[in-house]
Parts: structure tokens; sequence; C-alpha cells
């Protein structure tokens, strides 16, 4: 039973009502008692709770007012002022808070991809399938690394800060471009040579956080395809590569446009500011109760090149009612949105849907129509 004590309802054992912490917490619980065994004529029974309760507990319980009545028991999750039960608040109960480690807080950066994250996790706790690590663990494999041009045993070391492939790559973003010096060989002093440089530009300062798990991350990928797939490892594409994805998060960090082709021109432009544009949140609208939607859409590969298009109509709900797609050959970005409106329209009419609306993503299209 959950007692109503000074205008709350509370459990007998569980609930910090004496206002000293739960009564659980510093005497056997016995479940069979709660608030109205203790109570006789309107008064706390005080030899009753001298058996069950510990004496130096009794006095505070003895100032509390007597219970006025009851209701069945329910369960309230105290961490939360609703009561109610979310998992934040019970990982907020057991996680254990401590101070952010510098390292970490380069590991997860906001903007990294996650799996590159967990990569770079397992690459500073050593946990990545290379074969010296394999070797550990009573795996026996080739020594011969396919990322240089004589036998050696890979290690992580190796693979990724002292083989001919990936001393390149540093090379040339930390000496060649970025000028980062006192790096070191070994991986750690190579990638804390990046993380933990002190910049005044807030670009640069993005820019030297997230490059170095991008370096690794690419080499990985290109040491998994020499392994698995017989490519060899060539320090211009994996460069050229890691350049592409880390304009592409500048781009999304700083929501600016960056007209730039090699990694020099991004690195003297993130000493610069950058044009800034806007974004809006497109998204299907709900139409009116009895009102259709068709949404079309079309594709060029190369404009010209390879295309195709198609669509879907949906009632007032949301709700699909039929959707195509067609194989275009060569044609135009725009005769191919053009097409997929067609096919969707003459498509509509066929099945005798009627008070149709269109929406379309592709602004020529819709500048002619509308004209």
């Amino acid at each position: 039973m959950l007692w109503q004590v000074n205008g709350g309802f509370y459990h007998f054992w569980y609930n910090n009502w004496v206002g000293s912490g739960a009564l659980f917490l510093r005497s056997t619980v016995i479940p069979d008692l709660t608030f109205g065994d203790f109570v006789t004529n309107g008064k706390w029974d005080n030899q009753l709770l001298s058996r069950a309760i510990p004496l130096g507990i009794i006095p505070s319980i003895l100032q509390q007012s007597i219970p006025e009545g009851g209701r069945a028991y329910e369960v309230m999750w105290m961490p939360t002022t609703s009561r109610k039960f979310t998992l934040a608040s019970a990982f907020g109960e057991v996680r254990q808070a401590c101070n952010t480690f510098a390292v970490l807080s380069h590991v997860w950066h906001h903007r990294l991809p996650l799996k590159v994250s967990f990569f770079m996790l397992r690459l500073l706790m050593g946990r990545l399938p290379v074969p010296n690590a394999l070797c550990q663990l009573g795996f026996q494999m080739p020594s011969k690394c396919l990322c240089c041009r004589s036998p050696s045993c890979k290690s992580i070391e190796h693979v990724f800060a002292l083989e001919q492939v990936a001393m390149e790559i540093w090379g040339y973003f930390g000496g060649g471009v970025c000028r980062v010096t006192g790096i070191g060989s070994l991986l750690r002093a190579r990638i804390g040579a990046w993380w933990f440089v002190e910049q005044k530009s807030e670009r640069r300062h993005f820019l030297f956080s997230t490059l170095p798990s991008f370096i690794c991350w690419h080499i990985w990928k290109a040491r998994n395809k020499a392994v698995f797939e017989g490519k060899p490892m060539q320090s211009i594409a994996i460069v050229q590569a890691i350049f592409r994805e880390v304009k592409m998060l500048v781009e999304i960090q700083f929501k600016g446009k960056v007209g730039v082709h090699t990694f020099q021109q991004l690195y003297d432009w993130s000493s610069h500011l950058a044009c800034m544009f806007g974004f809006q949140l497109i998204r299907w609208t709900v139409p009116k109760v009895g009102m259709l939607t068709l949404n079309t859409d079309g594709c060029s590969k190369g404009n010209p090149g390879q295309g195709g298009g198609g669509g879907v109509l949906r009632d007032s709900s949301g709700s699909p009612l039929f959707a195509f797609s067609t194989f275009l050959g060569d044609t135009s970005s725009l005769h191919a949105e053009t097409m997929a409106l067609l096919l969707g329209l003459r498509e509509c009419a066929e099945r005798g849907f009627g008070n149709v609306g269109v929406q379309l993503d592709f602004l020529v299209l819709v500048g002619i129509l509308w004209k």
C-alpha cells in the first residue's frame, strides 16, 4: 500500500518520507508491514517500531505526521520530475561521471561519422585485426606486408605510421602542406601533433581535429583493398580520397561552399572567411482531404547520360496508391524530369484518379510549367 504522508503518497520502506533517506537503506525490510501497521488509535505504535526499526531512526519517524489514508501501491521513478521511467535518467544514475579526456573528445568528434569514430577507438586501443595482433591470439598469418617492397611483419604501427605509403601520406599533409613540426615516427605522436597543436582560427582547428582520423581511416580502407581485392595501395589516390571527404565535412560544418580543388587550397582557405549559404528543410506536405499528391523525379547520370524517372501517388493520409519507374536511356536531366511527370499524369488518368496535385524538386521544370 502507498499511504498519504504530509500531503503526498509514499511507500513506507522505499521512499524518503522521513527526510534522512529511505528506511530500506538502514533497516531490514519487512514487506508485509506498511504505514497502517505502525499506527494504533491514531498514534505511532512505539512498541512495533522498536521491534522492526533500528532505535536511532525511531525519533525521526515520531516527528512525522500520522498518515491520513492510503491507496493502491504504484511505482514512481524518483530521478525524474514526472516520476516516469526514462532510459536517459537511468543512464544518469548508473554512469560514472569523470573528466573529459582530450583524446576521446577528438575520437568522438560530432562531425565524424560513427564508423570512423569506432574505428579510431579500436585503432588507439590496439584492437584492429592486423597479423601481429592476430598472432598474439594464436592465429598464424603471412608476414609480408602488401604496402611495402620488402617483407615485414604487419603491426598497427607499421601499417599506419612506418610503412612506405603511410609515411608518404603523413608527409604530404604534415610536412608538405600544413607544416606540422615535431611529429616523430610513432602513430600516437603523429596524431597528437595534429590534435594538440594550438590554432587561433576556428576553421583551422576543425581541420586539424578531423584530418588525422580520415588519414588513418583511408589508409585502413586502402590496406584492406590491397589484401582482399589485390588493388595496390597508391598514396596519390588515398590523398585525393582524404581531401574529398574532409572538404565535404568542412562545408557541412561551416555551411559554406568551398571552391577549392586541392588540399593546399583548402588549407589556405581555412584561414579566411567563407561564403555562407542557407538551407531549407523540404518534406512531403499533407494535402487537403480528398486531394491526391503526385511526386515525380528524374535523373541523368552525366547530363546527358543514362537516365530514368519515377514517382508515387499518395492520398491525403500519406498512404501510397501506386508507384512507377522507367528507364529512359540516354537523356538530359530536364527531359528525364519532364518524362517522369508526363508518365505519372498518364498513369493517374488511366487509373481514374482525379483531383491530383503535383510536387516536383526540379526548379527549371517548375518555372516552365508556371509560365
